[in-house]
């Protein structure tokens, strides 16, 4: 005789033991994802014999598990308990046959970033528990790219940056876009707010004094896509705000060689009367290099270091 609940059923199983295996995916909200529980023998398995449940925690009560969808033996097809996973979460016969008692989630939710427990019993070996996988499932979804407005005409500036429909919380940070610095955190006020979606939404305030000026930008980071974006570009974070600053100083080395060298020749042209055209082309030739060694001292190396990654770069692709 079968137990009218398969929930009291789960009850009365969960003291049999099995070694617990475990592991953590990610999946994009809308997608479909595959949490996988596989037999590690690959043996094939009679369904008139299996017990199968997929659960999960109940948020805010302790050692309370809600079925997610279930197969008890002599069933034609799986059940579902919680509604939140009817017509999203399903079970494949065949794959059960041969071991697979993977998961298939379709129309991924925020909500769906639970940890889910595979319970697999064997009604032959008196409902013994062979397979328990525990799979955490984390949820993500791209925040639009942050727009900002402003600055606003006051006794200060004021800038607004809004971006929307991201998963998880996001990380905010504020840029002065000149030399890519990071700005105070103090300066700027942040609210996160939880739409219909179930997805977040931020609007950021910068309030900055008017001198001196500065081009701002908003970055919104994912920290769980390891994704960032910024207002007008994509990609900049903390980390690379130093191959920006390189970048800068390579230009503005490159146009201080290419000064320097012309200043020397216009130098060494109007002294070209009284010297022997040999004797000029060799001393044009030592002030440029003796130019272009001071002007690469003082910028730090720079062009050899970008340079010398530039090379490396390329050996890597």
């Amino acid at each position: 005789m079968r137990p009218r609940s398969p929930g009291l059923l789960l009850l009365l199983l969960c003291g049999l033991r099995a070694e617990i295996q475990e592991e953590a995916i990610r999946a994009m909200v809308g997608s479909d994802v595959w949490l996988s529980c596989m037999y590690p023998e690959g043996n094939t398995f009679d369904l008139n014999d299996l017990y199968v449940y997929w659960q999960i925690s109940v948020p805010g009560k302790q050692n309370t598990n809600s079925v997610v969808t279930y197969y008890l033996s002599g069933n034609s097809s799986a059940g579902h308990v919680n509604n939140h996973y009817k017509d999203r979460a399903r079970l494949s016969l065949d794959g059960m046959k041969q071991g697979d008692f993977s998961l298939h989630l379709h129309n991924v939710t925020p909500q769906d970033e639970q940890k889910f427990n595979c319970l697999v019993f064997r009604k032959s070996l008196e409902l013994e528990k062979i397979l328990e996988v525990t799979v955490t499932l984390n949820v993500a979804a791209n925040y639009s790219m942050p727009v900002v407005s402003g600055p606003s005409q006051d006794e200060e500036l004021v800038f607004t940056c809004t971006s929307t429909n991201g998963y998880p919380w996001p990380r905010v940070y504020w840029i002065n876009k000149t030399d890519n610095s990071l700005l105070d955190d103090a300066l700027q006020n942040s609210t996160v707010s939880l739409n219909a979606r179930g997805l977040y939404n931020v609007v950021s305030v910068l309030r900055i004094g008017r001198s001196p000026p500065v081009d701002v930008g908003c970055c919104i980071e994912n920290v769980l896509l390891h994704q960032n974006l910024t207002s007008g570009q994509t990609g900049v974070r903390p980390r690379a705000l130093e191959t920006r600053i390189k970048q800068i100083l390579v230009h503005k080395c490159s146009q201080q060689l290419i000064h320097n060298s012309q200043k020397v020749g216009a130098t060494q042209v109007s002294t070209d009367g009284r010297r022997d055209a040999s004797i000029h082309t060799v001393e044009h030739y030592s002030a440029m290099k003796r130019n272009e060694a001071l002007t690469m001292l003082q910028c730090g190396g720079t062009v050899q270091v970008m340079l010398s990654e530039r090379s490396q770069t390329q050996k890597a692709t």
